[in-house]
C-alpha cells in the first residue's frame, strides 16, 4: 500500500494496475483521466432526451411568446380576418387549430393558432374572427383583443420553472457531497489500499411506478493512515453497470484521508 501527500499525482506517483473505483464519476481524482463510459451511461441517454425535450419545448412555444411580446410591445390594430383552413390533431389528446386570413392594402397575411374544439366548432371554413395585429408589421398577429395572450403561453414559464425547481433541488441535494470532496482534495492526501472482498446485491427502490431493482456493491477495505494504523471499513455504492459481471475479490482502492473520522474510498 503506497500513499502520496497530495491529491493529484507527480510524474513518480503511480496508478495500482488492480486498482478499483468504487464510484467512477470521481475516478479522475486518482488516474487524472475521467470515466466517460461509466458517466454515459449513468447521465448521457437521460441527459440527450432532456435536452432534446427542453430544445423541442423551446422550439414550439419561443416562436408564440415572440410574436406575443412583439404584440404588447408594438402599435397594433384590429381587424376582421377570414378563417380559411381546419386543422385535427389526434393523439394522447385532440388539438384543435384554424389559419386565417388578414387582406389589408391589397395584400394577405395568413397565420395559424391553436383553439378549443368549442371555438374550433364556431368558427368554420369561410367565417370570420376578430384578431388584433401589428401595424407596422401585420404578419405579427393573433386572434381576440390587444394585449398579451397569456393562455396561450403560460405552458412555457411554468415548464422553465419547474426544470428550473428540479435542478436547484438537485444542486442542494448533491451539495453535501460536493464540500466533502472540495474538502478532501484541499486539505487531504490519496492514499492506496487494500480491497479485501466485495459482494453485490439486487435492492428494490421506489414504488408504484417509479419502482426499480438497484445492484449494491458493498466493499470492504483497509488501508495505513500517515501514523502507519491500519484502518479496516466498508462502503456501499450503487453499481448497476457491474449487475452482470464479476466482482474483484482483491486488489487496490483509493482512499482520501483527512484524519482518522474523515476519509472517503473513491
Amino acid at each position: 500500500m503506497g500513499e502520496y501527500q497530495e491529491v493529484g499525482f507527480s510524474e513518480r506517483a503511480t496508478v495500482p494496475d488492480d486498482i478499483f473505483i468504487l464510484n467512477p464519476s470521481r475516478q479522475k481524482i486518482v488516474t487524472g483521466r475521467r470515466n466517460y463510459r461509466y458517466l454515459w451511461s449513468q447521465f448521457g441517454c437521460g441527459g440527450v432526451i432532456l435536452v432534446f425535450f427542453v430544445i423541442f419545448i423551446i422550439g414550439i412555444g419561443m416562436p408564440r411568446v415572440i410574436n406575443e411580446v412583439r404584440l404588447a410591445t408594438m402599435k397594433t390594430a384590429s381587424t376582421e380576418a377570414q378563417v380559411i383552413d381546419h386543422n385535427v390533431s389526434h393523439g394522447k389528446s385532440t388539438t384543435y387549430s384554424i389559419t386565417y386570413e388578414i387582406r389589408l392594402k391589397g395584400q394577405t397575411y395568413s397565420e395559424d393558432e391553436s383553439v378549443n374544439s368549442s371555438e374550433y366548432d364556431d368558427w368554420p371554413i369561410g367565417s370570420y374572427v376578430n384578431v388584433t395585429y401589428a401595424v407596422d408589421d401585420p404578419s405579427v398577429s393573433h386572434l381576440g383583443s390587444a394585449g398579451l395572450d397569456w393562455l396561450s403561453i403560460i405552458y412555457l414559464p411554468i415548464i422553465i420553472i419547474i426544470l428550473l425547481v428540479i435542478g436547484v433541488v438537485w444542486w442542494r441535494n448533491s451539495r453535501a457531497m460536493r464540500l466533502k470532496l472540495q474538502h478532501l482534495q484541499q486539505d487531504g492526501r490519496l492514499i492506496f489500499g487494500q480491497l479485501k472482498s466485495s459482494n453485490g446485491e439486487m435492492i428494490k427502490r421506489g414504488s408504484g411506478k417509479s419502482r426499480h431493482t438497484d445492484y449494491d456493491v458493498t466493499l470492504n477495505y483497509q488501508f495505513m493512515n500517515p501514523n502507519g494504523n491500519k484502518i479496516e471499513a466498508q462502503a456501499t455504492f450503487t453499481r448497476n453497470d457491474l449487475k452482470k459481471k464479476e466482482l474483484p475479490t482483491m486488489g487496490s482502492v483509493a482512499v482520501l484521508y483527512v484524519s482518522d473520522a474523515d476519509y472517503l474510498v473513491l
